[in-house]
């Protein structure tokens, strides 16, 4: 990454882990899917600022172990700080110029891989990867699955308000400093990459996971912040309010958000 856009992640990082409570929704929903049980070797692919990894972390006890698998240094040294716990997580890094871009010893190692908002980032538009990147993910996950292991991915389906959302912002203007230049797969394509992969058992729905705020103008300042975006606040919520839909519910403010949940099994 080049340092524009190693800064903006490094905004996007420190701004979510001021404001956790935001995308709450979308961690319990992957944790209920997931149900991690006590003593499991777990794999996450893009931990982020780590708030699913310490919360399996809780879930699979001592006994157990969670790899964060990540590209960002950054992202390591976070993890590392906030685990004060001494929770059982053992970063690695996600090598993606290989086409194993996990460590070769981890083949059929692990009980359960999972990932938030990750398997859309392995292509890029700019770059015109195609579905080469995303599909390297399904067969590396697929690799270090133990058979019998089981697969939870949580990402944007294509077609839903989510991804019309991502593609309207897809400029420097509204998302700086490059967009957001990744595709997402339809539930129909997803499903027939996940057969040919080999797994079994596929299962694809959309989950509905708003995002959470104190109040409208919380919403407005953290969108705008996110975004990084060069227009003005005003024209920044216009779009999330057309697209995604913004309302007080009770005693907070909500703007929606969905995601496509897969899970399937490794023969």
């Amino acid at each position: 990454m080049n340092t524009k856009e190693i800064k903006r992640w490094d905004h996007y990082q420190k701004l979510l882990s001021e404001n956790q409570s935001v995308r709450q929704n979308e961690f319990t929903t992957i944790l209920n899917i997931l149900k991690p049980k006590n003593g499991e070797v777990i794999i996450e692919i893009g931990p982020g600022n780590g708030f699913v990894t310490k919360a399996i972390a809780d879930k699979i006890g001592y006994g157990g172990k969670i790899y964060a698998a990540e590209i960002k240094n950054n992202n390591f040294s976070r993890l590392i700080e906030s685990n004060d716990k001494g929770l059982p997580i053992i970063p690695i890094f996600l090598d993606r110029t290989r086409q194993n871009f996990l460590p070769k010893e981890f083949e059929n190692f692990f009980d359960a891989n999972v990932s938030l908002a990750t398997l859309h980032h392995f292509d890029n538009t700019i770059e015109q990867t195609g579905e080469k990147g995303r599909i390297s993910f399904l067969r590396e996950s697929k690799r270090v699955l133990k058979h019998g292991g089981r697969i939870v991915i949580c990402d944007v389906q294509f077609g839903t308000e989510t991804q019309k959302y991502l593609y309207a912002i897809n400029d420097p203007l509204h998302y700086s400093p490059f967009g957001h230049p990744h595709d997402f797969f339809t539930k129909e394509r997803i499903y027939e990459l996940m057969q040919q992969e080999g797994f079994f058992n596929i299962s694809i729905s959309i989950v509905k996971t708003p995002w959470v705020f104190k109040d409208e103008s919380h919403a407005r300042s953290f969108w705008h912040s996110y975004l990084n975006a060069k227009c003005t606040e005003d024209e920044t919520f216009e779009i999330v309010r057309t697209f995604l839909g913004a309302k007080k519910v009770g005693n907070h403010f909500e703007t929606g958000w969905s995601i496509m949940c897969i899970t399937a099994i490794k023969k």
